[in-house]
């Protein structure tokens, strides 16, 4: 299964990171002596599931960092045209793994259990989640969105994997489900009123939402319990800058000062 690789860095630094730094885009913003992305690219090209790697986001900033191996393809107006042009740059690569650039605890383990999983799985694309248990355990403190489901409750990844025809087919579709993936409520008015009921009620489980977003997508999806908590940790507030670099620091992974 030849897997190609898709980080999206598009994102400008206009948020709250704005305020402790002037990196241009997000992916940009330094933690532990690095910009976010780069910890993020090393943890995919040391992965031994992924093929190929693209990043979309500008290529001046963004060619310094990225190194060889890497394919930069310039961003269009929205996610869709960001994911419709790194799809172009994959041709050849049998499915897609997408992945934002604001993950720097990202491990090359924690992308190839994922793809493993997903392979165990079946189906033709896969969401990674993290469980409120293993999350808090690892990062206790952190503020997350939580998604309360009768089986648990979870916290969404940021790695998608889609076979490459589902990915295309399914593109609108992502962008609602991205534009609300920090939303429990967003997510239900996406999902149809018996998912509200079902959710509202406490009876929602983790099948249950399989199927509903299976039958939107016309194709089998299976969400991935994954135990590596980093996954879920994506970097949006100076908080969280402050916490990934203790993180880095502890495994060695920062720069020197």
């Amino acid at each position: 299964m030849r897997v190609g690789a898709l980080v999206l860095a598009g994102r400008a630094n206009r948020g709250d990171l704005a305020g402790v730094s002037d990196a241009p885009l997000e992916a940009l913003v330094p933690v532990g002596g690095r910009p976010m992305i780069a910890y993020v690219l090393d943890a995919l090209r040391s992965a031994g599931a992924v093929d190929t790697v693209v990043v979309v986001g500008q290529p001046e900033p963004l060619a310094p960092v990225t190194g060889a191996g890497v394919t930069l393809v310039a961003p269009g107006a929205t996610l869709v045209d960001n994911l419709r042009r790194g799809f172009a740059a994959l041709d050849g690569a049998e499915r897609f793994l997408a992945v934002t650039s604001d993950v720097p605890l990202l491990t090359a383990a924690a992308v190839d259990d994922f793809v493993a999983r997903a392979r165990a799985a079946g189906g033709a694309f896969h969401y990674a989640v993290v469980t409120r248990e293993n999350y808090e355990a690892a990062f206790p403190g952190s503020r997350r969105t939580w998604v309360r489901l009768r089986d648990g409750t979870f916290t969404g990844g940021n790695l998608f994997l889609a076979e490459a025809s589902v990915a295309r087919r399914a593109l609108d579709l992502v962008e609602r489900f991205y534009a609300n993936r920090k939303n429990p409520l967003g997510l239900a008015r996406l999902l149809g009123l018996g998912t509200i009921l079902a959710f509202a009620l406490g009876r929602l489980t983790v099948p249950r939402l399989e199927a509903r977003v299976s039958a939107m997508v016309g194709a089998q999806g299976r969400a991935i319990i994954t135990p590596y908590a980093e996954i879920a940790f994506d970097v949006d507030r100076p908080e969280d800058l402050e916490a990934a670099g203790l993180w880095l620091r502890r495994r060695g992974q920062a720069s020197p000062a």
